[in-house]
């Protein structure tokens, strides 16, 4: 009875020590990292800093799938010593990522805005332009196919100027910049016409 006793308390300590001896996944590093990155999306990072957010959400599914890696290990054999940094690693860069979000969101704010206000210009003098373009019978179509895009344009720029207004800067920024292009190229067509028909009539004269 003695000997079984025995038996039974030293089971019972080996069996404490081997339980007392496994390793536990990282829960709270784990909700950290997360409540980190949620963060970084409040500050729209996954916008303003979108690169740098999917490495590190990428590198949190790698934590979470070594964490499951781990846990189908027999206890004694688990280690999250590598979980623990990844996800410290994580965390730390995600508090970073939030001041460069706000940085390159700034950024982004004022180019949208120079950019709004360069169109703005740009419409003006394509209006001139157009004013003055010359209006036979052969350039009376086109002259209206060029009031009809010069509208079309002053109303995506409106859309631009709204954006930025709602704080999407990006979609600002993209828009005004696409404006932009469309007018410079209205300018430099009329531009062309107006020489081409002073040439003509030039010509026409002598």
């Amino acid at each position: 009875m003695k000997l079984n006793s025995l038996l039974t308390l030293v089971v019972l300590v080996l069996t404490l020590v081997l339980f007392s001896g496994c390793a536990k996944a990282p829960v709270q590093e784990l909700e950290a990292a997360k409540a980190a990155l949620e963060s970084a999306v409040k500050a729209e990072a996954n916008i303003y800093a979108a690169d740098a957010y999917k490495a590190l959400n990428d590198s949190l599914d790698a934590a979470q799938a070594e964490i499951q890696t781990q846990d189908a290990k027999f206890g004694l054999f688990r280690n999250y010593d590598r979980v623990k940094t990844m996800l410290e690693g994580v965390t730390g860069a995600a508090a970073g990522l939030v001041q460069t979000a706000a940085v390159n969101k700034e950024q982004v704010r004022a180019e949208a805005d120079t950019l709004i206000k360069q169109a703005t210009s740009a419409i003006d003098l394509a209006k001139k332009k157009l004013a003055k373009a010359p209006r036979g019978k052969e350039g009376k179509m086109i002259m209206m196919a060029f009031e009809n895009d010069l509208q079309t344009i002053s109303t995506e720029l409106a859309a631009a100027t709204q954006s930025q207004d709602q704080g999407q800067y990006m979609t600002a920024r993209d828009k005004a910049k696409t404006v932009l292009d469309q007018v410079n190229k209205m300018i430099e067509d009329l531009q062309n016409a107006a020489t081409m028909k002073a040439r003509i009539t030039s010509m026409s004269n002598n």
